[in-house]
């Protein structure tokens, strides 16, 4: 992944981002174009945002998702800033307006969103599960899902959809495969498996 290696501020990562086509992350102070990823990083991001929002409107819950275009503030209290566009974010009723009210989507230090997902791309995979899980817990997201979705034998413990969920301030994680029905905290009713993600349109009957 290519970086752009003038260290900036958040506030010129802002003022950055507004005359750029394409998406950018902030990843301690050096500037980060987000993956593209294959063809079928997009649909899982897309079906899981699919599966979230008919959740939120089958339960009538006050949250909103977005996909790709909205981001988080991590605070690196002295260190260099750090903002990070998840593939798919979770936010309540009372952070969507304020979103809007941005240069950027990006949701600041304290706005803690329920949920955030990162579709794994074969140069990401140190990013989403290290870095990224790391700065997720120390905000306290309550739930974070990995999408492991490249079968290559580099990765051989994939395909996979890890969920960390938070648990008296750190991340417990559970993988799951194949036929695994995930366990979310968000979504308790959520009746989907790990092969339904990895394999879109593979069955998108969702019970």
């Amino acid at each position: 992944m290519d970086t752009l290696t003038k260290s900036v501020t958040f506030e010129e990562y802002l003022n950055f981002q507004a005359t750029q086509d394409i998406v950018y992350e902030l990843h301690r102070g050096e500037l980060v174009p987000v993956a593209t990823g294959r063809a079928q990083h997009g649909k899982i991001a897309r079906f899981l945002e699919d599966i979230y929002r008919g959740e939120i409107k089958r339960l009538d819950l006050n949250l909103e998702t977005y996909r790709g275009c909205a981001g988080v503030r991590i605070p690196q209290y002295g260190r260099k800033d750090t903002a990070y566009v998840p593939d798919v974010m979770v936010v309540t009723s009372e952070q969507d307006p304020y979103l809007n009210t941005l240069t950027e989507a990006i949701l600041a230090v304290g706005m803690i969103h329920p949920l955030v997902v990162e579709v794994v791309s074969a140069g990401t995979v140190a990013i989403d599960h290290r870095y990224k899980r790391r700065d997720y817990n120390a905000i306290e997201v309550p739930e974070y899902w990995i999408v492991d979705f490249i079968e290559d034998i580099e990765f051989p413990e994939s395909p996979k959809v890890t969920v960390c969920q938070l648990v008296d301030g750190l991340y417990e994680t559970r993988e799951y495969r194949g036929s695994d029905r995930i366990q979310s905290e968000l979504f308790p009713e959520l009746n989907l498996t790990a092969q339904q993600v990895i394999n879109v349109g593979e069955s998108r009957e969702i019970n």
